[in-house]
């Protein structure tokens, strides 16, 4: 898992870049997703109890779903993303899927 934080491109005049590096090699996959799917949730009816998305748990969806091809993969990660927050989104909800190559 990668995970990278920063400022929000666009909304400030000055903004600061960093630069990573890791190794990939052809046929791995990037899933990439915005703040908003990490701040979805739900609540539990009986507790009042607000559970949140984690980074981990979108990346247990990849895994369960990495064997299928890519269009496949990112929309069955969003459709459990949906159905986690019970398809009630409470902020911006972005997610995109790339595979390196061969």
């Amino acid at each position: 898992l990668l995970y990278d934080e920063g400022d929000v491109l666009g909304l400030h005049a000055n903004v600061t870049l960093s630069e990573s590096t890791f190794p990939i090699t052809p046929k791995d996959r990037l899933v990439l997703h915005t703040d908003g799917c990490i701040s979805s949730g739900r609540t539990d009816g009986i507790t009042g109890h607000i559970e949140r998305l984690t980074r981990e748990m979108i990346a247990a969806y990849a895994a369960r779903h990495r064997d299928a091809d890519l269009d496949e993969m990112t929309d069955s990660i969003w459709s459990e993303i949906k159905r986690f927050c019970r398809h009630k989104q409470n902020d911006d909800m972005f997610l995109a899927s790339i595979e390196i190559p061969a």
